[in-house]
């Protein structure tokens, strides 16, 4: 499991298509309900042919997909958050580093079915570009062991 920002295929024509096809229908939609929703919407898809497919709709952020993302918004994320709870988010210019992310998910053995507690994790040097997420994982005398799947 992982994730990768950018997506290599997701060029300003598939982005566009993303926009037309899956982004604008789902806001529409919210509107005809009379749904005023404010928060995350992750949409997950997949590339097909050139085509975006819906996978999932979730109103969170996903996981992995986050970790690669957050760190290449350059914006202050709590600016963000309040100009979004305030209805001012189309003021505010959100800058994204350039630079890729990549993000590799380590799990307890035996994940997604019943999976090990307390096996020591071996957690190399992380280099000054790189940062370490938990979850699953619990603090001991001994070093960091899974705690969770």
């Amino acid at each position: 499991m992982g994730a990768v920002s950018p997506v290599p295929f997701a060029d300003a024509a598939f982005m566009q298509k993303v926009e037309e096809l899956v982004v604008k229908p789902t806001l529409a939609g919210l509107q005809a309900e009379g749904i005023h929703y404010v928060g995350f919407i992750f949409i997950g898809l997949m590339n097909d042919n050139g085509n975006p497919m819906v996978i999932e709709y979730n109103a969170r952020m996903g996981d992995p997909e986050t970790e690669v993302v957050l760190p290449r918004i350059k914006t202050d994320m709590v600016r963000l958050l309040q100009a979004a709870a305030d209805g001012k988010l189309d003021k505010i210019k959100i800058s994204v580093n350039p630079k890729s992310a990549v993000t590799t998910m380590v799990v307890a053995g035996g994940y997604p079915e019943e999976y090990k507690k307390g096996d020591l994790m071996e957690i190399p040097e992380a280099d000054k570009d790189t940062i370490v997420f938990h979850a699953g994982t619990k603090s001991t005398d001994s070093g960091v062991v899974t705690n969770g799947g």
